[in-house]
């Protein structure tokens, strides 16, 4: 398993993402909103339950791009999962 990224590519900050992952040949998988709802919904009930979403709901933020590594955990920033 790799790490998986959700987003959409309307966002800047996911797209900023996207290349730096091509550039760097990085084993990411995207989840894309755009493309299946499903994926939608497995980081909106994500989102509903983690508690490392609290700051970006509090202060108006979705929260992508979100990457959940292959332990479970979640970052925000792919500087932190490099």
């Amino acid at each position: 398993m790799t790490t998986i990224m959700y987003g959409t590519k309307h966002c800047p900050d996911v797209r900023a993402a996207l290349v730096e992952i091509a550039d760097k040949g990085l084993d990411i998988e995207f989840r894309n909103f755009d493309d299946s709802v499903a994926y939608l919904k497995e980081f909106v009930l994500m989102r509903d339950k983690r508690a490392e979403f609290a700051d970006k709901k509090e202060n108006g933020y979705l929260g992508i791009p979100c990457f959940v590594t292959e332990d479970g955990k979640i970052f925000f920033e792919l500087k932190d999962i490099l």
